[in-house]
């Protein structure tokens, strides 16, 4: 080959990698159910398993539900199960439609508009592909090797990252837009964005606490802090559309509180 056709091909190879990083989908649908479904073993194995049914399970996928069918990503089946863990404080989301909720988390979460939050930020980091775009970039770094590579071994790549994901979490800019697009759906489903305040009140009460049931979860989000100033902005700007006006739920809060 001569070499200005190879310098041509490898100009190519680096301007495609270039848009991959720019938002460019390596993963079919069906390879990111695969890596979800792979993943969920992992995860599932983790946290000692899920309960098979009965209260918890009904009230996670009734709210599930509720929040999918406003959600308007639709090319993936959603399922909401209950990790039989009661000592960690976690929701976790995978790659193609898996949203999983600690036993120990939904305790905390007495009413259903603060578990309609936990379940609306896991859905919208489906919804908006962040696992996915994850492992596209991945994949682009070695663009060439992932052109040849078997699916099993893209199937490996993903899962290794979507663990990685979990264990270390989504980027700033993932996160915020988690909690955005999960407020939404929470407020278009019905649910009173009074929830995710309450939630995060949580976790900002919990911050620099050495319960280790939170240590895992406040390590791979931003501050409750920022979120919260986050999420107010996101009621303030958009809470009317849907009928919920964010100095009204302040005022509720403070009643609440005294």
């Amino acid at each position: 080959m001569r070499p200005v056709k190879t310098a041509a091909i490898l100009v190519t190879l680096i301007l495609c990698a270039s848009e991959i990083a720019f938002g460019i989908d390596l993963l079919t649908r069906e390879l990111e159910i695969r890596i979800g479904k792979q993943a969920a073993i992992e995860v599932e194995q983790e946290y000692g398993g899920v309960i098979a049914g009965g209260a918890y399970v009904e009230r996670l996928q009734h709210i599930g539900s509720k929040i999918a069918a406003v959600c308007p990503r639709k090319d993936v089946s959603y399922t909401f199960k209950v990790l039989n863990n009661e000592k960690l404080v976690n929701a976790i989301s995978l790659p193609g439609g898996p949203v999983y909720v600690t036993k120990r988390l939904m305790d905390l979460c007495p009413t259903d508009d603060e578990l309609a939050y936990v379940v609306g930020h896991e859905v919208a980091h489906i919804a908006m592909k962040h696992a996915r775009k994850q492992i596209s970039e991945r994949l682009a770094l070695g663009l060439v090797g992932s052109i040849f590579m078997p699916e099993s071994d893209i199937v490996r790549v993903g899962v290794a990252v979507a663990l990685t994901l979990h264990e270390r979490g989504y980027s700033r800019s993932h996160e915020r837009e988690a909690d955005k697009y999960g407020v939404l759906y929470m407020m278009q489903a019905g649910y009173n964005p009074i929830g995710a305040l309450k939630v995060l009140s949580m976790f900002l009460k919990m911050e620099g606490s050495k319960d280790g049931a939170f240590i895992r979860l406040l390590r791979t989000h931003p501050h409750p802090k920022e979120r919260l100033k986050h999420v107010r902005a996101v009621i303030s700007q958009h809470g009317s559309k849907y009928g919920f006006n964010l100095q009204a739920i302040e005022e509720q809060l403070k009643k609440e509180q005294q």
